[in-house]
């Protein structure tokens, strides 16, 4: 199952912007808040509140240091 059919459900449980980013972030781990911000056309702050959301949930890991490090999508 690819996860685009999965994207679906997961929006549905966690909310939009959670599923959005979790799916950004499975496709490129090496995407920053500032590029999420941009690409999605929200606030920093908001991007922040949703991978606070996914970490806290176990969905999203980040391995490595804040500035060469990348993101791990769990399932």
């Amino acid at each position: 199952m690819s996860l685009g059919e999965r994207a679906p459900k997961t929006r549905k449980m966690m909310g939009k912007m959670t599923g959005k980013v979790l799916e950004l972030l499975a496709t490129d781990p090496h995407l920053t808040i500032p590029e999420l911000a941009t690409i999605l056309g929200k606030s920093e702050s908001t991007i922040e509140r949703a991978i606070r959301e996914l970490r806290k949930l176990g969905r999203l890991k980040r391995v490595g240091s804040r500035k060469g490090g990348h993101w791990e999508v769990g399932e």
